[in-house]
């Protein structure tokens, strides 16, 4: 993300757009689920 001042508000630029989709892609190609995902997350964040 690109951060830029502009008065009083913060704009956030995407570096890359249409990135997020190529993630998707990626991890359907892997066969990588949503709930793949979510248990890593979880998983990750376990004290």
């Amino acid at each position: 993300m690109v951060v830029a001042k502009r008065t009083s508000k913060n704009q956030l630029t995407p570096l890359h757009p249409g990135g997020a989709d190529a993630v998707r892609t990626r991890l359907a190609e892997l066969g990588i689920s949503e709930a793949d995902v979510t248990d890593a997350v979880n998983w990750a964040r376990q004290p």
